[in-house]
């Protein structure tokens, strides 16, 4: 556990992370109410999340007309991946207990490739080629 300043007059430290998080006014409730949960608790009511699932669409246009080596070199580039998930955390407000995190998305068939699979992307998603050629 995080040794962490304390929001009262206690000489305890608080059990929780600490967070300023911009854009986040109430981190530190949303982090009470994280750490009651898994503590089979609620404080108030149990912690909620939000999330466009498909606001990944929105980075499409920048893929638009590029090749599939092109596509490929777009999704392995960590600064281009990093730069677009930080222009997405650009004036953003993270309610209830959303916050912001990170993940390097290879698409629905990574598994697959972890298992040999030749993987291709395209403007949104990736697809494998199948490893079994004969049923």
């Amino acid at each position: 556990m995080p040794e962490t300043t304390t929001a009262h007059n206690s000489s305890q430290p608080d059990p929780w992370w600490r967070l300023d998080i911009e854009g986040m006014p109430d981190s530190d409730m949303a982090m009470r109410r994280i750490y009651a949960w898994f503590a089979c608790e609620i404080i108030d009511r149990p912690p909620v999340r939000f999330m466009a699932h498909n606001a990944f669409l929105d980075t499409a246009a920048d893929f638009v007309g590029l090749t599939p080596a092109e596509c490929k070199a777009r999704w392995y580039d960590p600064e281009y991946q990093i730069d677009r998930y930080l222009d997405a955390l650009q004036g953003r407000r993270w309610h209830g207990e959303t916050f912001p995190v990170y993940w390097p998305n290879l698409g629905p068939d990574v598994y697959a490739a972890l298992y040999g699979a030749k993987l291709h992307f395209g403007e949104v998603t990736s697809w494998s080629e199948p490893l079994v050629r004969d049923w």
